[in-house]
Protein backbone atom coordinates (compact mmCIF):
# COMPACT_ATOMS: atom_id res chain seq x y z
CA UNK A 1 0.00 0.00 0.00
CA UNK A 2 2.87 2.19 0.64
CA UNK A 3 4.38 2.33 -2.84
CA UNK A 4 1.05 2.55 -4.42
CA UNK A 5 1.15 5.67 -2.67
CA UNK A 6 4.60 6.69 -3.43
CA UNK A 7 3.28 5.99 -7.00
CA UNK A 8 0.44 8.19 -6.83
CA UNK A 9 2.36 11.00 -5.64
CA UNK A 10 4.58 10.87 -8.16
CA UNK A 11 1.88 10.67 -10.63
CA UNK A 12 0.29 13.83 -9.00
CA UNK A 13 4.19 15.30 -9.16
CA UNK A 14 4.03 14.47 -13.04
CA UNK A 15 0.73 15.84 -14.11
CA UNK A 16 1.89 19.13 -12.68
CA UNK A 17 4.84 19.26 -15.06
CA UNK A 18 2.71 18.10 -18.12
CA UNK A 19 1.41 20.15 -20.36
CA UNK A 20 -2.29 19.21 -22.98
CA UNK A 21 -1.15 17.58 -26.01
CA UNK A 22 -0.03 20.01 -29.33
CA UNK A 23 -3.70 19.54 -31.53
CA UNK A 24 -0.88 18.71 -34.83
CA UNK A 25 -4.21 16.54 -36.84
CA UNK A 26 -7.32 17.39 -38.57
CA UNK A 27 -10.32 15.13 -38.32
CA UNK A 28 -11.09 15.72 -42.30
CA UNK A 29 -14.73 13.75 -41.55
CA UNK A 30 -15.31 16.54 -38.29
CA UNK A 31 -13.05 19.56 -39.42
CA UNK A 32 -11.72 18.91 -35.70
CA UNK A 33 -8.38 19.41 -34.38
CA UNK A 34 -7.09 16.62 -32.17
CA UNK A 35 -3.73 15.85 -31.02
CA UNK A 36 -1.83 12.44 -32.73
CA UNK A 37 -0.73 9.83 -30.57
CA UNK A 38 2.75 10.86 -30.89
CA UNK A 39 1.90 13.91 -29.67
CA UNK A 40 0.37 12.74 -26.60
CA UNK A 41 3.05 10.87 -25.47
CA UNK A 42 5.79 13.08 -25.99
CA UNK A 43 3.13 15.35 -23.73
CA UNK A 44 3.44 12.93 -20.83
CA UNK A 45 5.90 10.26 -20.88
CA UNK A 46 9.33 13.17 -19.73
CA UNK A 47 7.30 13.99 -17.22
CA UNK A 48 6.52 10.41 -16.17
CA UNK A 49 9.65 9.41 -16.72
CA UNK A 50 11.36 12.09 -14.89
CA UNK A 51 9.54 10.85 -11.68
CA UNK A 52 10.06 7.47 -12.05
CA UNK A 53 7.22 5.92 -13.55
CA UNK A 54 6.53 4.31 -16.75
CA UNK A 55 3.45 3.20 -18.78
CA UNK A 56 2.57 0.71 -20.74
CA UNK A 57 -0.57 -0.12 -22.91
CA UNK A 58 -2.15 -3.52 -23.31
CA UNK A 59 -5.00 -4.36 -25.91
CA UNK A 60 -7.73 -6.24 -24.69
CA UNK A 61 -9.80 -8.06 -27.66
CA UNK A 62 -14.13 -7.38 -27.40
CA UNK A 63 -16.35 -8.14 -30.12
CA UNK A 64 -16.49 -5.98 -32.81
CA UNK A 65 -13.43 -3.72 -30.88
CA UNK A 66 -10.61 -3.43 -29.40
CA UNK A 67 -9.87 -2.03 -25.77
CA UNK A 68 -6.37 -0.71 -24.55
CA UNK A 69 -5.44 -0.06 -20.56
CA UNK A 70 -2.63 1.90 -19.93
CA UNK A 71 -0.42 0.80 -16.45
CA UNK A 72 1.41 3.04 -14.79
CA UNK A 73 4.25 1.12 -12.98
CA UNK A 74 7.57 2.72 -10.44
CA UNK A 75 7.99 2.90 -7.07
CA UNK A 76 7.56 -0.84 -6.74
CA UNK A 77 4.38 -0.56 -7.67
CA UNK A 78 1.41 -0.66 -11.09
CA UNK A 79 -1.33 1.35 -11.10
CA UNK A 80 -3.65 0.14 -13.58
CA UNK A 81 -6.43 2.84 -14.87
CA UNK A 82 -9.12 0.46 -16.46
CA UNK A 83 -9.74 -0.40 -20.59
CA UNK A 84 -11.06 2.49 -23.29
CA UNK A 85 -13.14 0.14 -25.08
CA UNK A 86 -13.05 1.67 -29.31
CA UNK A 87 -15.40 -0.05 -32.08
CA UNK A 88 -13.81 -1.26 -35.34
CA UNK A 89 -14.82 0.05 -38.27
CA UNK A 90 -13.59 -2.16 -41.08
CA UNK A 91 -12.86 -5.61 -40.28
CA UNK A 92 -9.49 -5.02 -41.81
CA UNK A 93 -5.73 -4.25 -41.02
CA UNK A 94 -5.99 -0.73 -41.51
CA UNK A 95 -9.15 -0.61 -39.44
CA UNK A 96 -7.81 -2.30 -36.91
CA UNK A 97 -4.67 -0.55 -36.37
CA UNK A 98 -7.06 2.90 -36.49
CA UNK A 99 -9.21 1.72 -33.54
CA UNK A 100 -6.03 0.53 -31.61
CA UNK A 101 -4.19 3.70 -32.11
CA UNK A 102 -7.64 5.90 -31.19
CA UNK A 103 -8.05 3.64 -28.08
CA UNK A 104 -3.70 3.93 -27.37
CA UNK A 105 -4.41 7.87 -27.49
CA UNK A 106 -7.62 8.22 -25.19
CA UNK A 107 -6.33 5.96 -22.94
CA UNK A 108 -3.09 7.54 -21.97
CA UNK A 109 -4.63 10.99 -22.60
CA UNK A 110 -7.31 10.35 -20.35
CA UNK A 111 -4.88 8.20 -17.53
CA UNK A 112 -2.75 11.51 -17.68
CA UNK A 113 -5.31 13.74 -17.65
CA UNK A 114 -4.61 16.16 -20.62
CA UNK A 115 -6.68 17.37 -23.83
CA UNK A 116 -6.06 15.64 -26.98
CA UNK A 117 -9.44 16.88 -28.90
CA UNK A 118 -11.01 19.87 -29.27
CA UNK A 119 -14.22 19.95 -26.92
CA UNK A 120 -17.34 20.46 -29.00
CA UNK A 121 -19.44 19.50 -26.18
CA UNK A 122 -20.35 16.17 -27.30
CA UNK A 123 -21.89 17.33 -30.50
CA UNK A 124 -20.20 14.65 -32.52
CA UNK A 125 -21.48 11.62 -30.26
CA UNK A 126 -25.10 12.81 -30.79
CA UNK A 127 -24.80 12.73 -34.42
Amino acid sequence: MESQQTLIDALIKAQSQMGHAVFDQTNPHFKSKFASLKSVIDAVKPALNANGIAFVQKSIPMEHGIAVETVFHGHGDTLPTGPVPVPIDRENAQGFGSALTYAKRYSLAMACGISADEDDDGNAAAN
